[in-house]
């Protein structure tokens, strides 16, 4: 009787417990273990032969297999597995339709896997060929490119090509193309983008986020180099200087900010340029220049707010604010003022001087206002169908009423 059906045999017996020993499998005596017995349906194949089982706990214990073992169903290995080390593939490559796992003699060894086209497949390296990780850092990655670069430690690389993490870029992502992350925590993905101040995001085409805190969202050729400073969309657009903290550009195109401003913001728009003054806005429009603090230029073009401070400017096109405080045009082309509260409404060319503070030009043009306290009117038309009210300057009120003919006549009220 074989080995193998002297094992069958040993199944067949009740026994109450212990291990059944048995020698050779096929007549393989080189084929030497001991088999368990239980009580699930599991199947061990020998070079061929099936042993139907019910419950195999262990299989093949404290001996080495020289030779196949076919397991259908599971395998549980307590202590681990153990595989001897090679210098090439054991036995060969795998016929068609399988694989092998085994340890190539390297030092220290490596686990290799080896398909049916005959390729070695090196399961410890972090990428393959092309794909390889250079440098010294603990990076993690996610490889679908070619020829990236690791300096530092903590780091993802989310695919794409010529990206790398540079000394000093600890916990950063990178992705897409020519991408480079050298400041921590931070992110860079898209094409030619580059967060190197520390808690920098760069998406984007051509981004650069230099600055502490800086964000570079969408867009292209974008540049925030100042900490806290912020560009979503947009193309070209620039917060430059370093001291222009918690600066942000929300789209447009060629705006830029400069002159170390403190919460600058630019909305839209093409050409604007925010040159200094805290709190401000620019909102669209083309062409402005904004230098003055808590003032806003909403629209128009090629106007100009320079000193002073709680200005504000809506439309028309190359209007002028340099006054002390709280000045404004509205609408209107070439006026300017540079008097204290004072207001400027549509018309062209009008000017009201320094000591016109608290004076108001309504339309008209070429307009020189000199007084305070004016309204200038180049003309004016009432229609009250129950007169005009006009104080005199002892305090007394008084109706002015015009006939059909022209002709005035007061009335006191």
């Amino acid at each position: 009787m074989s080995s193998i059906d002297n094992v069958i045999n040993a199944f067949k017996q009740p026994q109450a417990s212990g291990n059944v020993p048995f020698k050779g499998v096929n007549g393989d005596p080189s084929l030497i273990g001991r088999v368990s017995r239980g009580i699930d349906s599991n199947i061990i194949q020998g070079l061929g032969t099936v042993i139907s089982t019910k419950k195999v706990k262990s299989i093949i214990r404290d001996n080495d297999i020289d030779g196949d073992l076919n397991v259908d169903g599971s395998a549980q290995f307590k202590n681990g597995l153990i595989l001897k080390e090679s210098a090439t593939v054991p036995g060969g490559a795998p016929d068609a339709g399988n694989g092998k796992l085994w340890i190539k003699d390297d030092s220290p060894n490596k686990v290799f896997f080896t398909n049916d086209a005959g390729t070695d497949l090196d399961l410890t390296a972090d990428v393959g060929g092309a794909y390889q990780l250079t440098g010294t850092g603990t990076t993690r990655i996610i490889p679908t490119g070619s020829a990236l670069t690791n300096l530092a430690d903590n780091a993802v690389i989310l695919n794409g090509i010529d990206n790398s993490v540079t000394a000093g870029g600890v916990r950063a992502i990178v992705g897409g193309e020519n991408c480079t992350a050298s400041g921590s925590n931070n992110i860079s993905l898209g094409i030619n983008s580059t967060a190197s101040g520390s808690n920098a995001i760069a998406i984007g085409v051509e981004g650069v986020a230099s600055g502490q805190g800086s964000i570079v969202i969408a867009g292209w050729r974008c540049n925030a180099l100042a900490a806290n400073a912020h560009i979503f969309g947009g193309v070209r657009n620039d917060i430059l200087d370093e001291g222009s903290d918690k600066a942000c550009i929300f789209g447009g195109q060629f705006n830029e900010v400069k002159g170390n401003p403190v919460a600058a913001t630019i909305i839209g728009g093409v050409g604007n340029d925010y040159l200094g003054g805290a709190n401000s806005i620019i909102a669209a429009g083309e062409g402005n220049v904004l230098t003055a603090q808590n003032s806003g230029i909403i629209g128009g073009k090629f106007s100009t707010m320079t000193t002073g401070t709680a200005h504000g400017m809506c439309g028309g096109e190359n209007n002028t604010v340099s006054a002390g405080t709280a000045a404004g045009t509205l609408a209107g082309s070439g006026n300017s003022t540079t008097a204290t509260n004072s207001a400027m409404v549509g018309g062209s060319g009008n000017n009201l001087s320094v000591a016109a503070t608290r004076s108001v030009v309504l339309g008209g043009s070429g307009i020189a206002g000199t007084a305070a306290d004016t309204v200038y009117v180049p003309s004016l038309e009432v229609t009250v169908e129950s007169g005009l009210m006009i104080k005199s300057p002892n305090g007394s009120l008084w109706r002015i009423n015009v006939s059909d003919g022209g002709v005035l006549s007061t009335t006191a009220v």
